[in-house]
């Protein structure tokens, strides 16, 4: 994390929803990037060595068409360490589009991707200084700790356990709806049957009780 007044370079990533004149994609993100760009994960990047506040750098993304970096798994956030390695030769301290401008403690992306990643380092995100703004290799070369990234894959699975189970869960209860239905619809049948032969049962009672009148006279 860190305040507004830190100046660091920035990252620009581009998703299918940011896309350039010259940029060719599909449902499951960029195909072609400009030129300049990266292709990287289905995303285009672009680094940009002058250094900026994190304002401007978000700027500075918009006015080419994207938003400052976010990631939402593991995979994400080590590809773009290695992207920001590669273009400077070391792991440089980076903006990416992580605020909680909005509301304190609620952490957004400025893409408008849902802030979903977990496998934070011991205390983070935090509000250190008041801080509002995220980057990225404030600690240099080391990597998010292994425990948090096994904390967070178990997390993962954990979930998708449960949803799993849920989904289970669903699909029983909507089969015993669907049987329920099912013995609705022949309750109804078996009672329009016998509400008719209740009636057939009363039209030759009465037709008895009429003949039975009838001998007596």
């Amino acid at each position: 994390m860190a305040s507004g007044l830190h100046f660091v370079v920035l990252v620009c990533a581009m998703g299918v929803l940011w896309i350039m004149p010259n940029v060719s994609s599909t449902s499951g993100g960029c195909k072609f990037c400009p030129s300049g760009w990266s292709l990287l994960l289905g995303r285009c990047y672009l680094f940009d060595k002058t250094e900026r506040d994190w304002t401007d750098a978000e700027l500075s993304c918009l006015s080419r068409g994207g938003n400052l970096a976010s990631f939402r798994s593991p995979d994400e956030y080590i590809t773009l360490r290695q992207f920001v390695l590669k273009a400077t030769g070391k792991h440089t301290t980076s903006w990416v589009g992580g605020h909680d401008a909005v509301k304190e403690g609620v952490w957004l992306w400025s893409d408008g991707s849902k802030h979903v990643f977990t496998a934070w380092g011991q205390g983070e995100p935090n509000d250190l200084g008041g801080e509002d703004c995220m980057e990225i290799n404030r600690g240099g070369s080391k990597l998010i700790p292994m425990q948090a990234l096994q904390k967070a894959q178990k997390e993962l699975a954990e979930t998708q356990r449960i949803l799993d189970d849920d989904r289970k869960k669903l699909a029983d209860l909507e089969g015993a709806i669907a049987d329920l239905q099912a013995k609705y619809q022949d309750s109804l049948a078996k009672k329009k049957e016998l509400d008719s032969k209740y009636q057939l049962c009363e039209a030759r009672l009465d037709r008895a009780d009429k003949v039975r009148k009838s001998d007596e006279i």
